[in-house]
């Protein structure tokens, strides 16, 4: 008896679809941009709709540009190595089709200064398109939606700024490609670098753009209370009144530019002479959001007051690495695994209950009672979600 495994038949499945593209003979490379154009335009109905609303915008804030014409001498090359579309390629082993949603976000703030150049070389007689499919889409689009352009129009006629590579060999066009995308010939701003880029839009060019005007203000405050932003990778990282936690700054929709102004005021007043701690950004900045939620007016008394409480109990300590029977991070911690002893004693399934204590959501709820017991004169929010922990006073001090 032959007791060799039986194989069962193979099934094709969308794993084969995707590895299939993996095995691309080199004869079926390239792909025309126009055909790219028809079939992304195919698949998704939605766009033209879209983008004549992103053009009636567009005109509204660049009423300058009556033609796509007019945009040339705004692009990078200043108009002079721009040109058409029709008879290029697309590498389709370096470019993928392309992605709708990233091409209505770049559509939607459109802006001919922020146009990048496509990468272009020959491969035989073929113009090919092996960086910037992206734009040369956005393009077309904008040449059809905001000027009224068809699509054959517009391939034939609108010209995209682009760079030539003279070689024609494949391999060293995407090693570039390769290189330029995993950071090792161009390195990535960091916040820090983008903050300080952002500052100097509203102070040295007047900006208007709302994000920029917030990163602005931050540094105002960071000015007045001897603070500035730093990064996790330089060296002043750990000197006093550095900022190098973003996460918060950066996360405007749920904080608002007041809310990390009051954690910075916070900082200058109570520890002048250290860095800023990422769980003190952290948690104050959810305390004072929760606070302006509640409709609390946060003044610099109300902050003070925090300040001076949370000497007394904790020497305001932040640091997950700072220890001691008053440091804050071993309290949480202390005053949680006690509520949660007790939560399981009372019959609630301990499986339900993390061991782990989050900093995040605990500390918050531990910051304000603590607050509470030791005299805090001013109002405080009631935490929701999963910031909502009432702890004991035997869990408080534990």
């Amino acid at each position: 008896m032959n007791n060799a495994k039986r194989l069962s038949p193979k099934v094709s499945s969308y794993a084969d679809t995707v590895n299939l593209e993996l095995n691309i003979a080199s004869s079926n490379v390239y792909i025309p941009f126009r055909d790219r154009m028809i079939s992304f335009l195919k698949e998704n109905p939605s766009i033209p709709l879209l983008f004549t609303e992103y053009g009636k915008e567009f005109k509204r804030r660049k009423p300058q540009y009556k033609l796509y014409e007019d945009m040339y001498p705004h692009m990078v090359g200043c108009g002079e190595n721009i040109y058409i579309l029709d008879d290029r390629f697309i590498d389709k082993t370096m470019q993928r089709p392309q992605v709708p949603d990233w091409i209505c976000e770049m559509g939607g703030q459109f802006d001919p200064f922020l146009v990048n150049a496509l990468s272009t070389n020959m491969e035989g007689e073929k113009s090919c398109i092996w960086d910037g499919q992206q734009t040369a889409t956005l393009l077309v689009l904008v040449s059809m939606f905001f000027f009224g352009k068809t699509l054959d129009e517009a391939i034939a006629t609108t010209k995209v700024p682009m760079q030539f590579f003279a070689t024609n060999l494949r391999a060293e066009a995407r090693n570039r490609f390769i290189k330029n995308n995993n950071g090792e010939i161009s390195r990535p701003l960091s916040k820090c670098d983008l903050a300080a880029l952002m500052i100097h839009a509203v102070r040295l060019d007047n900006s208007t753009v709302d994000f920029y005007k917030r990163i602005e203000e931050i540094q105002s405050a960071l000015e007045v209370n001897n603070m500035f932003f730093s990064d996790e990778n330089r060296a002043d990282v750990a000197r006093a009144g550095a900022l190098s936690r973003y996460t918060e700054i950066w996360n405007y929709k749920k904080f608002h530019t007041q809310d990390i102004i009051n954690v910075i005021k916070y900082h200058g007043m109570a520890l002048p002479s250290a860095p800023v701690e990422p769980l003190e950004i952290d948690n104050l900045a959810h305390i004072f959001m929760f606070a302006r939620e509640a409709g609390i007016i946060v003044d610099d008394d109300y902050i003070e007051q925090i300040a001076i409480i949370l000497d007394k109990v904790t020497k305001n300590t932040w640091a997950k690495t700072q220890y001691g029977k008053s440091a804050k991070h071993g309290m949480v911690a202390r005053c949680y695994k006690a509520w949660r002893n007790n939560m399981i004693n009372t019959g609630v399934d301990s499986a339900i209950i993390s061991a782990r204590c989050n900093q995040t959501h605990v500390a918050p709820a531990w910051i304000l009672q603590t607050l509470k017991l030791h005299g805090f004169s001013y109002k405080t929010p009631q935490l929701t979600g999963n910031f909502r922990y009432y702890f004991s006073y035997a869990e408080l001090t534990a």
